[in-house]
C-alpha cells in the first residue's frame, strides 16, 4: 500500500490555513510560547491523501527517491498472504500512516517558524492527532500566515491609533514591541537610526527627514549626506515589517516628514 500526502491539493491548502489560523489566534505571539494544535477527522481540515494498494501481479510500488518525496509518501509493505482487499481493510495501519505523514508535513511547513516537539496520537478508530509546538520567529510566522491567506489583522485584532497600545523600541536587541508583538530591526542600519530618532520623540510628533539623515550620517559635517529618498525607503521597510507582524503600519509620511502613530 502506497499512501501519499498531496501537498498541492485543495484540502491540503485548507489544512495549512487551519494550522496558521489556529497559531495566530493565540496572540500575542512571542518566542517560546507553547501552542497546541488538534487535528481530528470530521472536525478539522485534513490534508488530501492518495492511497494505492499493491497489485501482487505488478509487484510493490516504487519507493520515494528523495528526502522531500519521503516526507509526503509512505509505503506499507503487505503482510504475508495479503491481497488488495486485505490492504484496504487494514484501517489501523492506514490511519497510523496518515497521522505520521501529517506530523512530518506539519513539522516541515513550520520549520524555522515553530518547533514541533512531538505528536500525541489517539487510540480510537478515527484519525486524531495533536501537536505541541513553541514559537520561534513571530514575525516570520505572521508573514507565512498571510502567504496562505490568513488575515493576521483580523485574527489578532489589529491595533488602531488611539486605543492605548504604545509601541516601544529597544536597541539591544534591536526590536519594536507593539501590542505584545516583537518586530526585529537590523542593528547598525538606517532602519535602526530611524527608530532611534522616532522613538526619542513623542508619539504623534512630526519629525523632519533631515533629522533622521543626521543620525544616519553621524552629524551635520558630512560631504555625502543621506538623501530624502534613502530615509523614506528605510521608513517604508520598517512599515513593511511592522505591518506584516501587527497588521498596521507604525509610521506616517507627511511632506518629507514622519509621524509615529503609537
Amino acid at each position: 500500500m502506497l499512501i501519499k500526502l498531496e501537498s498541492e491539493a485543495l484540502n491540503s491548502k485548507r489544512y495549512l490555513r487551519y494550522l496558521f489560523e489556529t497559531i495566530v489566534s493565540r496572540q500575542p505571539l512571542t518566542r517560546g510560547k507553547l501552542i497546541e494544535i488538534h487535528v481530528r477527522d470530521g472536525e478539522t481540515p485534513l490534508p488530501e491523501f492518495t492511497e494505492t494498494p499493491d497489485d501482487p501481479a505488478q509487484g510493490p510500488h516504487m519507493r520515494p527517491q528523495t528526502a522531500r518525496e519521503a516526507m509526503c509518501w509512505r509505503y506499507i509493505p503487505p503482510r504475508k498472504g495479503d491481497d488488495i482487499g486485505n490492504q484496504i481493510l487494514d484501517a489501523d495501519r492506514r490511519r497510523e500512516t496518515k497521522e505520521e505523514l501529517i506530523f512530518d508535513y506539519t513539522r516541515e511547513v513550520l520549520g524555522g517558524l515553530c518547533r514541533v516537539h512531538g505528536a500525541a496520537m489517539s487510540e480510537n478508530d478515527s484519525l486524531d492527532i495533536s501537536f505541541k509546538l513553541t514559537v520561534q520567529d513571530p514575525e516570520a510566522l505572521h508573514r507565512a500566515a498571510q502567504a496562505v491567506g490568513v488575515s493576521v489583522a483580523r485574527q489578532q485584532g489589529a491595533v488602531t491609533e488611539g486605543n492605548g497600545a504604545v509601541a516601544t523600541f529597544t536597541e539591544n536587541p534591536a526590536q519594536i514591541e507593539w501590542s505584545g508583538i516583537s518586530v526585529s530591526i537590523p542593528p547598525n542600519s538606517k532602519q535602526f537610526c530611524v527608530c532611534r530618532v522616532m522613538f526619542n520623540r513623542a508619539s504623534g510628533e512630526i519629525v523632519s527627514w533631515d533629522d533622521i539623515a543626521d543620525e544616519i550620517d553621524g552629524g551635520k559635517g558630512v560631504t555625502n549626506k543621506t538623501t530624502w529618498r534613502s530615509v523614506y525607503d528605510a521608513v517604508r521597510e520598517i512599515n513593511k515589517r511592522v505591518e506584516a507582524a501587527c497588521g498596521e503600519k507604525l509610521f506616517e509620511t507627511t511632506r518629507q516628514s514622519f509621524r509615529r502613530k503609537a
